[in-house]
C-alpha cells in the first residue's frame, strides 16, 4: 500500500451574501487564492500553478479549482533540491475546490508531498473534481459529498 495524500478535508472557510462569495472567488486571481478563500499560513505565499472554473455535473453550481505549489519557508543552500536560482523546490501541493452555497463558502482541500503527486496526481484531481455540495432535504443544512476515487 501507499499513501496518495497527506490530507483531504472538507471545511466552511467563511460566509456571507453568495453573490459576495462568488464575487471573491472570481477576483482571486487579482486578489489572491488565499484571500478569496479565507485561507492562512503558507497559502499566502502559494504560487498558483493551475486555476480553473467548472459546473458540477450533477448540481450546475460553479466550482472554482485551484492548484497551489508551497515552498518551504528556508531553502538549505546544501540541499541537493535547491538549484542556486534563488527559489527553493516545492514542498508540497495542495488542491483545492471552492463553491458558493447557501451564504457559505465550501472548500475542498487535499494536500501531498512531490513524491505522492508524481505518483497519484491523476487520481488527486479526480477526487477534487468528485467533490459537491447539495442541500439537504430534510434540514436547512447542506450535506457534503466526495466519492472515493483514489485507487489503491
Amino acid at each position: 500500500t501507499f499513501v496518495a495524500c497527506d490530507g483531504m478535508e472538507v471545511f466552511v472557510s467563511s460566509s456571507g451574501n453568495n453573490a459576495e462569495l462568488v464575487k471573491r472567488l472570481e477576483k482571486a486571481g487579482k486578489i489572491g487564492v488565499a484571500v478569496a478563500l479565507g485561507l492562512e499560513g503558507a497559502y499566502k505565499d502559494a504560487d498558483v500553478v493551475g486555476a480553473k472554473k467548472r459546473k458540477g455535473e450533477e448540481d450546475g453550481m460553479t466550482y472554482y479549482d485551484f492548484d497551489l505549489a508551497i515552498a518551504p519557508k528556508n531553502c538549505a543552500e546544501r540541499d541537493p533540491n535547491n538549484l542556486g536560482l534563488g527559489f527553493c523546490p516545492y514542498e508540497s501541493i495542495a488542491l483545492l475546490s471552492a463553491v458558493a452555497f447557501s451564504n457559505q463558502m465550501y472548500i475542498f482541500r487535499t494536500v501531498c508531498g512531490p513524491a505522492q503527486w508524481k505518483r497519484s496526481n491523476s487520481d488527486l484531481k479526480k477526487s477534487r473534481q468528485s467533490f459537491r455540495v447539495e442541500a439537504d432535504d430534510n434540514a436547512s443544512n447542506a450535506a457534503i459529498s466526495q466519492e472515493d476515487s483514489l485507487e489503491q
